[in-house]
């Protein structure tokens, strides 16, 4: 009655698995451009740029390009570091839009329905 509860395949808080062939987007800090680790509504994990220039608890700007080639769509996003390190970086979106965070979902139920993730 009291033991633990059974987690269920594909649950909130379960990690989104993406094949390997998959990119989800690109974080773009001035020239360079890096790929998407893992994108959700509320945050995003992405490679530290530079030399590991982002450090907790810092705010950064960048644009992030929604999947692959020229009309993939393109939103300037803030977020704040909740996590760094050296190579990654963990952001939470702050002051996002409505608009934004709806594009964001679309992307993703796309890719889910096309197989690409899990």
């Amino acid at each position: 009655m009291f033991g633990k509860a059974k987690a269920k395949p594909g649950s909130a808080g379960g990690k989104t698995a993406v094949r390997s062939d998959v990119k989800l987007g690109s974080a773009i800090f001035g020239e360079e451009e890096l790929e998407v680790r893992e994108l959700h509504i509320k945050g995003i994990r992405i490679p530290n740029p530079g030399e590991g220039n982002i450090i907790a608890g810092q705010k950064f700007h960048f644009l992030l390009k929604l999947g692959d080639g020229e009309s993939a769509p393109v939103i300037k996003v803030e977020a704040h570091a909740l996590a760094a390190s050296d190579k990654e970086v963990i952001g939470k979106f702050s002051e996002m839009g409505d608009d934004e965070k709806r594009l964001i979902a679309l992307h993703m139920k796309a890719l889910r329905q096309a197989g690409a993730i899990a």
